[in-house]
């Protein structure tokens, strides 16, 4: 006999604008709106599930080819694959929405990342405010279960994903970010967690009883919670709109400039490090920014992911391998491109020092959540 037990149930709203929908950015249609979903709900808990189980595997001295297999398997083994044998979910994730307002994009055209999406269509609408229920539960069939430690980094590694990411387009730059109150735990981890009462101690204890306090000296092939290969800050305040503009203002050099009075990542030649692609191609023709060696079009997603909520917001920058090369600078004045700082540790440290910076003369003040 199939059962689904119980693991875990929360009670969402959202902290900042969410921007759902498919191809065109339309989170209402006019026959059906765009509401929270359970699949754009488990592509993030996928990642950061990747995020929390890889750090348990990945060790020094490991092949990155058997370190990538084995964490796909052992994922697959409780949040199901289509790889090669086809696998179910262990878990179960359902959502349940009571409200849900549309508004018009326009309206916080102030926001960098909406001020661009409009350039392309004017009409879009996004997501004011929603709010439900998100159950987790788990099946059983007969006597076969997943494992207590499973079930625990699951569970864990979702109430991760609320806390430092959101959902849905430009969800690593602050959209998208659901506060939460925990109602139901069976793994005993989480009961009556409240998004208010969040601060940093709590982070690094939720993160301290998922991954290892073991360090490796390597880099990880892909972003991983390992000790050493990520950094957290965690920082306090009072405007969700003025936060998710001063960050995203740090993603473009203006903002930057506007700021510190200068742009480390351009002078050092790193800003490639926000993600790729990073250039300026009319008519198919790369103009400036940053591109791979031969014109390719290289995609890699920033490593600097953002949370707004309502009365807080973390700063995650993880460090990984997983970067195309070689990296070509170049002008407008420029016919040929330069090779960039392509020394992903400098890289990762102009980044980090850039952000602390930006931060601080913004007025913020952050705490570096340190696990171990």
């Amino acid at each position: 006999m199939t059962l689904l037990n119980p693991l875990l149930k929360v009670k969402f709203w959202n902290s900042s604008p969410l921007l759902l929908g498919g191809y065109d950015t339309e989170s209402k249609h006019e026959f059906q709106g765009e509401e929270l979903r359970p699949t754009s709900l488990k592509g993030v808990w996928r990642w950061w599930f990747r995020a929390v189980l890889g750090a348990t595997l990945w060790r020094d001295g490991i092949k990155d080819e058997d370190f990538i297999n084995n964490l796909r398997k052992k994922e697959g083994a409780i949040l199901g694959t289509t790889e090669g044998k086809a696998t179910a979910s262990k878990i179960v994730i359902r959502s349940f929405t009571s409200k849900v307002y549309y508004d018009f994009a326009e309206k916080i055209q102030d926001l960098p990342r909406i001020r661009y999406l409009l350039l392309k269509k004017k009409d879009i609408t996004f997501i004011k405010d929603i709010a439900g229920i998100i159950e987790l539960k788990v099946f059983s069939y007969k006597d076969e279960k997943p494992e207590y430690e499973d079930i625990r980094r699951a569970s864990g590694s979702f109430i991760i994903s609320l806390l430092l990411s959101g959902l849905g387009k430009g969800s690593r730059r602050g959209f998208g970010s659901l506060d939460f109150d925990v109602i139901e735990d069976t793994a005993g981890m989480f009961l009556n967690l409240k998004s208010e009462n969040i601060d940093a101690e709590t982070i690094k204890m939720i993160l301290r009883s998922l991954i290892p306090a073991s360090e490796s000296k390597n880099p990880p092939p892909i972003p991983l919670l390992a000790p050493g290969h990520f950094e957290l800050l965690y920082l306090k305040h009072n405007n969700v709109m003025k936060m998710l503009q001063d960050i995203q203002n740090f993603t473009l050099r203006t903002g930057r400039m506007r700021v510190l009075g200068r742009d480390p990542l351009r002078d050092q030649l790193t800003g490639w490090i926000l993600g790729l692609p990073r250039s300026a191609m009319p008519k198919g023709r790369i103009e400036s920014g940053y591109y791979i060696k031969g014109g390719k079009i290289a995609r890699r997603a920033s490593p600097l992911i953002v949370s707004v909520h309502k009365t807080y917001a973390s700063v995650c920058i993880f460090k990984s391998r997983d970067w195309p090369h070689p990296i070509l600078w170049k002008s407008r004045e420029m016919r040929e491109g330069v090779k960039a700082q392509d020394d992903l540790m400098k890289a990762h440290d102009v980044l980090s020092r850039s952000i602390r910076e930006y931060l601080e003369k913004c007025g913020y003040r952050y705490e570096e959540v340190k696990v171990f």
